[in-house]
């Protein structure tokens, strides 16, 4: 989204070069408050001079690590006068950007102008959600600080600045970022060290649709039957899936990314969790055509549904030991596809285009940037007893 700028923010940047030197109180740090502040300010009608000299310049004074709180904001309004005496900034604008500085970083304060009410809601807003944890802990290594004074940034401190927010945007994004902080809070104060058994197998085979993923887990199966294992072979999805999705169809249901990764997830954690778990405790190798991996390649997209969400999300479900992702050309795979629907005469689905099934290979291949002991078997030109071999030797070793 193009926010509108002040006509001086680019010789305010200039004249910042080399002043910051606190990594917690950046220039970066001022940017990602300048862009909180543009959102409220044209919603709200600020001045965008006035608003963004207070933003750029509030942290003039924490440059001098001896002054803090009310001293470091009067700090910060002296520097930032000579600097905009500097720039030639509008006098009468300056004495609200001074007034704005001195004011935002008081808690028991309510700023005089709309500007410095804007610059205290952004300023804290930047000390939300995965940002805010960082630079909690940047803030505390800084101060010398204890792994005890970290926590209480995080989990006391940071939750009362919610309180203290002026405009109910900001309350409302606060409030869902702080969902993030105390999980991670949560999870830093009582982690359990508790390291899963060894138990038997649970291999998943992945692939784009024509890989041959089927194929292998016939063969797996075959081979440890061999060898005197009882083997459980899954498929996904169940009927309950395909049942759940027929209502929303029939239903006219919205059926977008995220009701599906939650009607994927709802089956696996009551169909397949039990009997995998089960398996696994009675000694037999379960090998599983699909699995969440799916979800994360086929409704994974840019904002909610990243990789990393959908990966966490089935963290409530039985984690895979191996997991196997069967690398064929997306042009073969296109081709396999279609000699299929031919022959049944069914109609090809939205996941089978060429298009789909290239995107779908590429994000196959990124798994490894979460899953770094995911092993990759490029299967072209392979026939499915060389394939076998190979994921053979992935799952011995």
């Amino acid at each position: 989204m193009s926010l509108k700028a002040s006509n001086y923010e680019k010789e305010i940047a200039k004249a910042l070069e080399h002043v910051l030197d606190r990594e917690s109180h950046s220039y970066n740090h001022l940017q990602t408050v300048l862009q909180f502040a543009k959102q409220l300010g044209e919603k709200y009608g600020a001045d965008m001079d006035i608003l963004t000299a207070s933003v750029l310049l509030n942290d003039l004074g924490r440059n001098d690590k001896t002054i803090r709180d009310e001293d470091s904001a009067k700090e910060s309004a002296v520097r930032a006068e000579v600097l905009l005496k500097q720039i030639h900034f509008p006098l009468k604008k300056a004495k609200k950007v001074l007034t704005n500085i001195e004011q935002h970083d008081q808690h028991s304060v309510e700023p005089t102008y709309i500007e410095g009410k804007i610059l205290k809601d952004a300023d804290f807003l930047a000390g939300f959600g995965a940002l805010g944890i960082v630079r909690a802990a940047i803030l505390t290594g800084e101060t010398k600080g204890s792994m005890n004074e970290f926590l209480e940034r995080i989990g006391k401190k940071m939750p009362l600045r919610i309180q203290s927010l002026i405009f109910p945007e900001s309350r409302l994004y606060a409030t869902k970022e702080f969902v993030f902080v105390k999980l991670f809070y949560d999870r830093l104060t009582n982690f359990d060290m508790q390291l899963p058994q060894k138990g038997e197998e649970y291999i998943v085979i992945e692939g784009i649709d024509g890989a041959g993923k089927s194929t292998q887990v016939d063969l797996l199966k075959e081979h440890f039957t061999k060898k005197g294992k009882e083997v459980i072979t899954v498929h996904e999805p169940s009927s309950f899936f395909d049942e759940k999705r027929d209502y929303f169809k029939q239903h006219k249901l919205d059926e977008d990314n995220v009701t599906k990764t939650l009607l994927y997830l709802l089956d696996r954690y009551v169909n397949f969790r039990p009997i995998i778990s089960s398996s696994l405790k009675e000694g037999k190798i379960v090998v599983a055509d699909r699995s969440f991996i799916s979800t994360i390649v086929y409704q994974g997209e840019e904002g909610w549904l990243t990789p990393a969400n959908i990966a966490y999300l089935h963290t409530l479900v039985i984690q895979p030991t191996k997991m196997i992702i069967l690398d064929l050309d997306p042009n073969v795979g296109y081709e396999r596809v279609m000699s299929r629907y031919k022959e049944s005469q069914k109609k090809i689905s939205e996941y089978e285009t060429i298009e789909k099934l290239s995107e779908c290979a590429r994000k196959l291949k990124e798994l490894v940037t979460i899953f770094p002991y995911v092993k990759i078997i490029d299967v072209n030109g392979l026939t499915p007893m060389q394939v076998h071999k190979e994921v053979l030797q992935a799952i011995e070793n």
